[in-house]
């Protein structure tokens, strides 16, 4: 027996898989196409985000489509600084990809906290907290245990 401890980075999709086959073998075509496949391949793209966005009680429009981990995170982050986020709130451990991201924001002359994670989970939120009194702010922080 094999204990995997890695889902953070990824997990066994389990029956997704059998979900998603379809689309590997016959529906991987250009969906911004205007071929028949194509325009199959989008339609199925456009039903998984409205069926995504009504489970999150979003809007379709705001649901975007990554290749992974680090395009997701990028996207995010980027997106919030381009808005009117101007304070930004992260761990010290955080992930390459959001640190990175972060980090150049910081460099860029934003405010950005890198706070240390603790083990009790009230002091995990108490650094997140001080600074949330300090403004306006996207706190990116995982409690994990």
């Amino acid at each position: 027996m094999s204990i995997y401890f890695d889902n953070a980075a990824t997990t066994r999709p389990y029956d997704f898989t059998r979900l998603f086959r379809n689309y590997i073998d016959s529906g991987w075509y250009n969906p911004s196409s205007i071929y028949k496949p194509s325009v199959d391949a989008a339609e199925a793209m456009n039903n998984s985000r409205l069926s995504i966005a009504r489970a999150l009680n979003a809007f379709a429009g705001n649901i975007v489509f990554t290749s992974g981990g680090t395009e997701a995170n990028n996207t995010a982050i980027f997106a919030c600084a381009e808005g009117r986020r101007r304070h930004f709130i992260t761990t010290e451990v955080e992930h390459s990809s959001g640190y990175e991201a972060f980090l150049r924001l910081k460099n860029k002359g934003m405010n950005v906290d890198f706070i240390r994670p603790e083990r009790r989970l009230y002091d995990r939120f108490k650094g997140c907290l001080k600074c949330f009194k300090r403004g306006y702010c996207t706190c990116q922080y995982y409690a994990c245990q």
